[in-house]
């Protein structure tokens, strides 16, 4: 049975969504309400919370962000066709180099994704992290493991949520991790 962490340095990534043309068919800049409520549940446990967003960067960048291309992904019923896939927010490129400005050694990461279909995004940015902290334990959530929660055991997640955290739900979402908010 897992227990909710007290006292520990906890890294919070929600992924972004991938897509296929050039331009989202959706606003993929905006973070999860549900995220922002867990880091809140995470900090009245007297938990060091660090959120790193992967959304989207500041103005500057965003336009470059959201032309990020990331790989070729199988696609069809049979495999047999590719699409170029790119990603609504920051590369894993950008992931790593944020990992190497952070100066403490983390004891969980919390990753929420949204879409099994974006299954393989979420095993890269754990390998990057993996390769930074070795130890660290994983939690797995959102849809995509609710969905699958085969998905959890595949990417060898310490923990796997596949319902809600009830406790979170009742909590002011923390709007004080990000500096820059876009309201549309």
């Amino acid at each position: 049975m897992f227990t909710y962490p007290e006292n520990k340095k906890i890294l919070v990534l929600s992924t972004p969504a991938t897509f296929v043309s050039e331009m989202a068919l959706c606003n993929l800049s905006q973070v999860p309400v549900n995220i922002l409520k867990i880091i809140s549940f995470l900090k009245s446990r007297n938990n060091y919370v660090l959120y790193i967003n992967l959304h989207y960067g500041d103005l500057e960048t965003q336009p470059d962000i959201l032309s990020s291309n990331w790989k070729k992904k199988p696609a069809s019923i049979e495999g047999n066709a590719e699409l170029d896939m790119n990603i609504g927010g920051r590369s894993p490129e950008w992931l790593k180099n944020k990992l190497n400005t952070i100066d403490f050694k983390p004891d969980y990461l919390w990753i929420s994704c949204s879409f099994s279909f974006d299954y393989d995004l979420v095993e890269e940015y754990l390998t990057i992290i993996k390769e930074r902290f070795p130890y660290i334990k994983v939690v797995l959530g959102g849809d995509f493991v609710r969905s699958a929660p085969f998905l959890g055991k595949k990417l060898k997640a310490d923990y796997t949520f596949t319902g809600r955290i009830v406790e979170a739900d009742t909590m002011k979402p923390d709007f004080s991790v990000s500096d820059y908010w876009s309201y549309g």
